[in-house]
């Protein structure tokens, strides 16, 4: 099947590029927030390559499907019809002239990896044996810097071009979407002028090095 696989790659690697480049992030919203923020900057460097994400439902994508510098693919969680939707799918995945593969420890996002003409991705304790070139994963690298170093690999490798430096990593167009009622009856309380400190606490359990203590909470 691996034989299969890399004369099928072989092959498609010489279609002309079609400026077209597969991002894969399964879940987290947050991650994906940062990872938003990044494809931005990139439209704004090179609006010719186009990018689609393939996520599943866990990264909530109806929230970011207003934007118009990406396009999305939603994967099935199930382990089984995930395996489906990648074997209905392989030509697809092979009309992009490479894949990268932004999560850290999803094993069937990296199986992708093997129906690409080229693939990038984190070199991790779980992933990172079947992308052609990986770059190390550094738990406590704030994620959209870790984010910007992979996509910047993937572009100068496919396009040779370079990615500036992102100073500034923002999201605009988002306006739109709804605000919590609690949030929003909390905004209005709030003194104008006056600074605010927003916390997150994170939602995984075994990102507790990012985490306070609960006793620092209000």
């Amino acid at each position: 099947i691996v034989g299969y696989l890399r004369r099928l790659r072989k092959k498609h690697s010489k279609v002309e590029k079609r400026n077209r480049v597969l991002f894969i992030k399964m879940s987290a919203m947050g991650d994906v927030v940062s990872l938003l923020s990044n494809v931005y900057h990139l439209s704004q460097k090179h609006p010719k390559i186009k990018i689609t994400l393939l996520t599943t439902k866990r990264s909530n994508p109806e929230l970011w499907k207003q934007l118009d510098i990406i396009d999305f693919k939603i994967m099935p969680t199930n382990p089984l019809n995930a395996l489906l939707f990648l074997v209905a799918n392989i030509k697809w995945i092979l009309s992009f002239d490479g894949v990268v593969n932004f999560d850290q420890y999803y094993r069937v996002s990296e199986l992708i990896s093997l129906f690409s003409k080229k693939s990038f991705g984190f070199k991790t304790s779980r992933i990172g044996v079947f992308c052609d070139k990986t770059i190390s994963y550094d738990h406590k690298e704030n994620e959209k810097i870790s984010f910007f170093r992979l996509m910047s690999l993937a572009v100068n490798e496919i396009y040779f071009t370079k990615v500036p430096i992102c100073n500034e990593f923002i999201l605009p167009g988002l306006s739109t979407i709804p605000t919590k009622k609690k949030i929003a009856e909390l905004a209005r309380k709030l003194e104008k002028g006056k600074p605010i400190l927003a916390i997150y606490a994170g939602s995984s359990r075994n990102a507790n090095f990012r985490r306070w203590p609960l006793n620092k909470y209000l």
